[in-house]
């Protein structure tokens, strides 16, 4: 069950795996001072229902301000974004896979699938070079972490930093629609400029994996001879 509102404003419900029990999100607008006073995971009470922010939804809908004054509670953060990192890997070490590597503030809600698109990378390029010192000396690593770390990126960093982009350039056609004079107005604009990513929500990451581990193997490999190293990726 959804609650639309003029503009394109959504406030959803939906039911969990507990009989009559029912989620209640929706994204607020409140005074920078305010916000910078939220944590994440700190209830704020009954007077969480006192959010200047939701004094409008009483134009919505009367059921809305009825649940409103019926919760026991209300958890509220401020949604965070900050620049991603550009480079995941440093001295042959991954730092930081999912969210804490690319903070989207709940932007195209795919935070999840490129936490489980960052996993299925890195097994992907460890399992590519497993057997790389397969011999009889069992001290040697068995892996080539630098060349399965940079198959990692090579195949995400495009992808992210893509997408990255991409949340600049809607904050910009945002502000456009945001702009509309009246509600008409804002729908043709909004029609304009707004379409479903389906390339991001439909990503494959194992097909863009097999696409750079194709190159990589002669890539890497002549650059190994240039450097004066002929040792093969694979180590055979």
């Amino acid at each position: 069950m959804a609650w639309k509102q003029r503009r394109g404003i959504f406030i959803p419900t939906s039911d969990i795996p507990e009989p009559g029990v029912y989620t209640f999100v929706t994204n607020t607008t409140e005074t920078e001072e305010y916000a910078n006073s939220l944590r994440w995971a700190h209830d704020l009470g009954r007077p969480g229902q006192k959010l200047t922010s939701f004094a409008p939804l009483k134009d919505w809908d009367p059921i809305l301000d009825q649940v409103l004054q019926l919760l026991p509670g209300i958890s509220a953060y401020p949604l965070q974004v900050t620049a991603w990192m550009a480079n995941p890997t440093r001295d042959n070490a991954l730092a930081f896979v999912g969210d804490a590597a690319h903070p989207t503030g709940g932007a195209y809600g795919s935070g999840c699938s490129f936490a489980f698109a960052d996993v299925q990378a890195l097994y992907l390029s460890l399992q590519r070079t497993y057997g790389y010192n397969a011999d009889d000396d069992y001290s040697k690593p068995l892996y080539n972490v630098p060349y399965a770390l940079h198959l990692y990126k090579e195949t995400r960093m495009p992808f992210l930093k893509r997408v990255e982009s991409q949340l600049g350039n809607d904050k910009l056609d945002a502000a456009y629609v945001a702009t509309a004079s009246n509600e008409k107005e804002w729908i043709r604009r909004w029609k304009k400029k707004f379409t479903i990513n389906w390339w991001i929500l439909e990503h494959d990451v194992d097909a863009k994996w097999q696409e750079v581990e194709a190159e990589e193997r002669h890539t890497w490999h002549r650059k190994n001879k240039e450097d004066g190293d002929m040792t093969d990726v694979f180590g055979y």
